[in-house]
């Protein structure tokens, strides 16, 4: 089921004009891709500080599982691991994200219809499928959702939360790369590539995450070159063995839209548990996000 449009509150009106983006500016003309990879629906805002406030920018998330194996399935609107009801209501969520956010940046993609659905991609060597429970389901198919402004595209496959695998990665994003018309991405070049947040260290102050999925995202960056001008994943910046970068911090406005008090995240994902922002990188959400490249 779709959710109703949101309406830009007087949030947008404001960022329009610091943006530049008043009723007689035209916006730049993309000229590159942004391409970003997510293991699971909730991600993004591990690199909205690469993403947000871009007049111009043409964005396309390509998300790799439905999360469906979390525990905060079992319940009332998840249904159940591994079940379609809950992979339907983490996609919904996901969606729901970026419309709210979209509310206060206007350079979001924000603006999704109904999806398209592109089956039948050849598998290759990569043999994509999710493993429910045990259960082995071949996925070669994916559903595309178009912004009707131009900002972007969302595409999300099903790999199997839990049992993502760097072959899987490489072959969903060779999949969107080398089949633009199908995935409507058109055909600039892909500029900056961004993977989602993983760390597998103990260092103070940093959020240990060595999920397996993330930790495929990022092993993938870090080490096939997919084609892109730069490659980099969201990571710990306070443990030098990570060779992160100075963090870039999140905007306020970008975080009071996310996790404010009626923010996009607790609207949009607040039944998979409280999440916290961190103004540093003690916490899975972070305003400081830092990124080691390839």
């Amino acid at each position: 089921m779709r959710r109703p449009l949101l309406l830009a509150s007087a949030v947008a009106s404001s960022l329009l004009a610091t943006l530049g983006l008043g009723a007689c500016s035209t916006p730049p003309v993309a000229d590159e891709l942004t391409v970003v990879l997510l293991p699971h629906p909730d991600d993004e805002f591990q690199v909205w500080s690469q993403i947000e406030q871009r007049p111009g920018a043409r964005t396309v998330f390509v998300l790799m599982t439905r999360g469906e194996q979390s525990g905060f399935c079992d319940s009332e609107i998840g249904g159940g691991r591994w079940t379609q009801q809950c992979s339907r209501a983490r996609i919904d969520s996901w969606l729901t994200f970026f419309e709210r956010m979209g509310a206060s940046d206007p350079t979001i993609p924000s603006d999704l219809g109904e999806p398209q659905r592109v089956e039948g991609i050849d598998p290759q060597d990569a043999n994509p499928m999710r493993d429910d429970d045990g259960t082995l389901v071949p996925s070669t198919a994916a559903d595309v959702w178009q912004d009707a402004q131009g900002r972007g595209t969302l595409v999300a496959f099903d790999l199997g939360d839990g049992d993502l695998t760097t072959a899987e990665v490489e072959w969903a994003v060779r999949a969107v790369l080398d089949d633009r018309d199908a995935f409507g991405i058109g055909d600039l070049p892909v500029g900056r590539m961004l993977g989602a947040y993983s760390y597998d260290g103990d260092v103070e102050g940093c959020y240990p995450y060595p999920h397996p999925d993330h930790a495929a995202v990022a092993t993938t960056l870090a080490d096939v070159d997919l084609g892109a001008r730069s490659q980099s994943w969201s990571t710990c910046s306070l443990d030098p063995a990570t060779g992160a970068g100075d963090p870039s911090e999140v905007s306020d406005a970008a975080a009071t839209a996310a996790f404010g008090p009626d923010g996009a995240f607790p609207a949009a994902y607040g039944w998979l548990g409280p999440w916290p922002l961190d103004d540093g990188q003690a916490e899975l959400f972070h305003r400081q996000q830092a990124f080691a490249t390839r």
